[in-house]
């Protein structure tokens, strides 16, 4: 028997939540994205932490509409509560690139 990752139920509405804030740290890392290349000397040091903080959001925003469950610890946890929801439904390449995350 395996561990699951510690979770906590919601509805649908934090999903919706979550997904709109995905939305958004995805949209900032863009326009981070183009200021940096746009400025000679940026180096975009906060675009990486938008990428994160937008997988954990669709990673949450995913968990809470399909079993009604999210990640309730750290940042880590999230990966393991993703597999836990989704079983062997989730492709090994796309769990090796959200692990990376």
């Amino acid at each position: 028997m395996t561990r699951k990752a510690p979770a906590k139920t919601v509805d649908a509405a934090f999903g919706e939540g979550r997904l709109r804030l995905a939305r958004a740290y995805v949209k900032a890392a863009r326009t981070e994205a183009a200021a940096a290349a746009a400025e000679d000397g940026d180096v975009g040091n906060s675009i990486p932490s938008q990428i994160v903080h937008a997988a954990i959001a669709f990673t949450d925003a995913l968990t809470a509409r399909y079993p009604g469950r999210v990640n309730r610890q750290v940042h880590a946890a999230a990966v393991k509560t993703f597999e836990d929801c989704l079983g062997n439904r989730l492709p090994a390449s796309q769990d090796t690139r959200l692990r990376r995350i």
